[in-house]
């Protein structure tokens, strides 16, 4: 809901916002459901490294 004003969002509106990079720190990463029609269809992974 903060990022894309969804519970479900699509892959279009995952790659239109990446402001939720802001809040993960070095070392780890997030997992995002990504929905199409309503139903779970993919998962986003992002994150930085850590070395």
């Amino acid at each position: 809901m903060q990022y894309f004003n969804t519970k479900k969002p699509s892959r279009k509106e995952i790659e239109d916002n990446f402001d939720f990079f802001d809040d993960i720190e070095r070392g780890h990463g997030v997992c995002i459901i990504v929905y199409k029609d309503n139903l779970p269809d993919e998962i986003f992974f992002a994150g930085y490294s850590f070395d």
